[in-house]
């Protein structure tokens, strides 16, 4: 019989190795959540899960709203896109790799002008940011995305808009 993947063997716990090209490739990170589904054909397959994502109405009306409060942009992803924002245009593009591990270090982050750290946010972004938070979003102990907030104006974010966005932080974890 001739196989057309890569074989791995299963282990006493019964665990795999994702090949580190695949990860890669697929963007999966240590701690990125995997449904796993088997077809009545007996194929075991594996696929990405977004919490997020599946919550996207929510999120999506969360944005809104707190873009018309604070009077910033808002971006709510998961840790691998955009799931919903208040310009529809940014929805579903690939974050960038900084903003994703500034998830994972499961801290918020403010950044002004006047640092010099300013991220892009999403893949081939060119965008100047004069503000951007970062606060990520927690779910049973794991990452499963973030809310960032950001200006290309003068208006700086404050602690209250920090806040703010931490209070639905904290509900999309726990829907």
């Amino acid at each position: 019989m001739e196989t057309g993947g890569i074989i791995r063997r299963v282990d006493e716990l019964g665990r795999i190795v994702i090949p580190k090209e695949i990860r890669k490739t697929y963007r999966l990170h240590e701690g990125s959540t995997l449904e796993i589904n088997i077809l009545k054909s007996g194929e075991i397959v594996l696929s990405k899960y977004s919490k997020i994502s599946s919550i996207y109405e929510f999120a999506n009306i969360i944005c809104e709203s707190l873009s018309r409060v604070l009077e910033f942009n808002v971006l709510i992803c998961d840790t691998e896109k955009i799931v919903a924002s208040n310009k529809k245009t940014l929805n579903n593009k690939l974050l960038n790799e900084n903003i994703i591990k500034n998830f994972f270090n499961r801290k918020n982050y403010i950044l002004q002008k006047s640092v010099s750290m300013m991220m892009s946010i999403y893949s081939n972004d060119t965008s100047i940011y004069t503000s951007q938070a970062i606060i990520p979003i927690i779910c049973e102990g794991d990452v499963v995305g973030g809310i960032i907030l950001y200006s290309l104006n003068e208006k700086e974010i404050t602690t209250n808009d920090l806040k703010c966005c931490q209070v639905f932080s904290n509900f999309l974890g726990e829907v």
